[in-house]
């Protein structure tokens, strides 16, 4: 919700982003990159995987960035989880399957 309303990315970028797919621009596709692997190993990048997000142009404090995002997200996800929390009709869209894929619905 956030990249498509705050970041302004059109719906190509996004379904490229949330499938895997290889994107046109380096730097985002580093970003994404980077992100997932952060999120898969519980933050245990390699050296070798920092510097190269950072030889694309980026700086160590927007690693430290999406390891602050990856935390928002967990904790509030773990959040709703326990309790239960209903989803509201804004975050339908963008919903989690309960086998753990998406249903991309994009609207415009």
């Amino acid at each position: 919700m956030i990249a498509d309303k705050v970041a302004k990315f059109d719906a190509d970028t996004l379904d490229g982003v949330r499938s895997g797919a290889v994107l046109g621009d380096e730097k985002l596709q580093a970003l994404a990159w980077l992100t997932a692997r952060i999120f898969q190993s519980r933050g245990l990048i390699t050296k070798a995987e920092a510097d190269a997000f950072l030889a694309v142009g980026y700086e160590e404090r927007q690693i430290m960035e999406i390891v602050l995002a990856v935390s928002v997200k967990t904790l509030s996800n773990y959040s709703n989880h326990i309790f239960h929390t209903e989803l509201d009709d804004a975050f339908k869209p963008y919903a989690v399957q309960e086998d753990g894929s998406r249903e991309l619905k994009m609207s415009a």
